[in-house]
């Protein structure tokens, strides 16, 4: 069975905040040096809140296909993050040491998640780390890692 699943780059996601922090205190100081208009750094900093919006969501995002068998899973990337490209995946169900879930769903005040995901242990050691968006759309998320739970047979997931 094939699923569709957004994921998002950690990685990217640090840069395009980093990138966004820096223009926005840029552009906020540069106004107050260059002018008394202090309202107009009020302005800049939304734009910059919603350009850095926009852009983490075209460069950090990416869509994948997972294609699970008797034999193991592939991980096919559809289109790729912006600055740190993923190669495609392809693993033998015994090489999967274990499945575990990352910051699994919590809806209070003082726990915030903006992650889910999981990392796929492997038996050489190696970790792969995959983070599906919160305010990405679903897609098969929950039934690609349900999935995978049930493969691996890991109860609770």
């Amino acid at each position: 069975m094939v699923y569709r699943v957004t994921l998002e780059s950690k990685k990217n996601s640090r840069v395009v905040l980093l990138l966004v922090v820096l223009l926005t205190v840029a552009g906020i100081v540069g106004l107050a040096i260059i002018s008394d208009l202090y309202f107009i750094g009020f302005f800049w900093g939304v734009a910059m809140l919603l350009f850095g919006t926009w852009l983490l969501k075209r460069t950090a995002r990416a869509t994948s296909e997972w294609s699970l068998d008797e034999r193991g899973l592939l991980l096919r990337w559809n289109t790729q993050p912006a600055f740190f490209p993923e190669a495609d995946l392809d693993l033998r169900w015994d090489s999967v040491a274990d499945l575990r879930p990352l910051w699994t769903r919590r809806n209070d005040a003082h726990t915030p998640n903006a992650y889910e995901g999981f990392e796929l242990h492997l038996a050489s050691g190696a970790v792969h780390r995959f983070y599906h968006p919160r305010s990405a759309p679903p897609g098969d998320f929950p039934a690609l890692l349900g999935a995978l739970a049930a493969k691996l047979g890991i109860p609770d997931m």
